[in-house]
């Protein structure tokens, strides 16, 4: 079977799946046969070695999320189950079974009545938009906060801060500025306009409600000096367009870190089970990032101290990447391939996956360390030479080149 063949067919047992949710599996899915093919699998192997469609489809009707209306069938059946129990516990017990049955069917429709009101509110959300607004002189550095919400930089068009963000009664955030630095802090609670889990527990029943979140927003003045830190959760973070940012720390879980046409002084980023993706960005010092079951990509990145970048389960590809001290690539599980990336000393190290691409230069130039198992290796074992490159992996070949 071809590659596209099982698409067509894994489309087609997927049919009942919303459009959107159907096509980010399909995305998956493709991805995982390429990256076979892309590691060295022929087609047809590559496609051999995949689950199987329908056992695929059961897997993720079964980890469908109930749709509102099924919550509410659930909680009616529950309902009746409760009054039904009652009933039967209360024979023989003539002159209290009235009592004994109301006061269980109204439980029952009590918590199916807090569970409607819990969502219903959810889904109309308690949530105000903010603006806060204030002068980028004189602002030295800014801190954000948040859970569960999406952040986003951008150019501001005028030489102010503008910073968007959402609060309410029950989860509160705010926004001030003290002594140079503007935070954005979130003072606690977990309930989310737009953004809600509802966790309820009636005897083995158990129903998540998820809606989709708002995202805070920071337009910044490109050409600001200023500190940046800006943390959240199952929430990306985003920022493009910044011409003179100074120490960055970027954190979340659960989703992307992506910086496009980005300068700042040092940049130091940490996310999980997602890609970091760095597009045309320079630093004045370090650049560390880190994530896990996720990729790294990169494409014109620039530092003028070390560059390491690190994952697992996941794929590293960079294009055009420099660093004027040593230069670490490492993940494990996948593959890494590199494009014109230099430095005084580079590591590119993982295992189950193969290594491959080409460096700048001469290989003389390069003093090498380099072994694989179970793959071949058009590297030397050794070599000596000006500047360290040690090439490792392992279950996986070795081809690199030097223009």
């Amino acid at each position: 079977m071809t590659r596209d063949q099982y698409l067509e067919q894994l489309a087609a047992a997927l049919d009942f799946m919303e459009e959107e949710a159907r096509a980010a599996a399909l995305s998956f899915y493709a991805e995982m046969l390429d990256d076979r093919m892309e590691d060295g699998m022929e087609e047809e192997a590559a496609v051999a070695a995949m689950d199987d469609i329908q056992a695929i489809a059961q897997r993720l009707k079964h980890e469908q999320p109930k749709a509102k209306e099924d919550i509410f069938t659930i909680v009616a059946e529950q309902t009746r189950e409760v009054a039904q129990e009652a009933l039967k516990a209360a024979e023989g017990v003539v002159n209290s079974v009235n009592t004994f049955a109301n006061a269980a069917v109204g439980r029952a429709e009590g918590a199916y009545n807090a569970i409607r009101d819990e969502i219903q509110k959810g889904e109309e959300g308690e949530y105000d938009q903010h603006q806060f607004t204030c002068p980028a002189a004189g602002i030295r550095s800014i801190s954000l906060t948040a859970q569960d919400l999406p952040i986003r930089i951008f150019p501001s068009p005028d030489d102010q801060i503008h910073l968007t963000y959402y609060s309410c009664e029950n989860d509160v955030y705010t926004a001030f500025v003290e002594n140079g630095a503007l935070t954005l802090s979130h003072l606690g609670g977990s309930r989310k306009k737009g953004f809600h889990f509802s966790l309820f527990n009636w005897g083995q029943m158990k129903i998540l409600w998820h809606q989709s979140s708002p995202t805070i927003e920071l337009a910044l003045p490109p050409d600001s000096l200023c500190d940046l830190a800006a943390a959240t959760s199952n929430g990306s973070i985003r920022a493009e367009g910044m011409n003179a940012l100074c120490d960055t720390i970027l954190r979340t879980s659960n989703s992307r870190i992506s910086l496009e046409r980005t300068q700042c002084k040092s940049l130091d980023m940490q996310t999980s089970n997602a890609r970091l993706i760095l597009d045309h960005v320079q630093c004045k010092s370090f650049i560390l990032g880190r994530t896990s079951n996720g990729r790294i990509e990169g494409s014109c990145i620039h530092a003028a101290g070390e560059i390491t970048l690190v994952t697992s389960n996941g794929r590293i590809q960079m294009e055009h990447c420099a660093a004027r001290a040593p230069l670490s690539l490492i993940t494990s599980n996948g593959a890494i391939e590199v494009h014109g990336v230099t430095g005084p000393n580079v590591t590119l190290r993982t295992s189950n996956g193969a290594i491959r691409g080409t460096l700048p230069g001469p290989i003389t130039d390069w003093q090498i360390d380099s072994a694989t198992s179970n793959g071949r290796n058009s590297l030397p074992g050794y070599q000596p030479g000006n500047k360290p490159l040690s090439v490792r992996t392992a279950n996986g070949n070795i081809d690199i080149s030097f223009e």
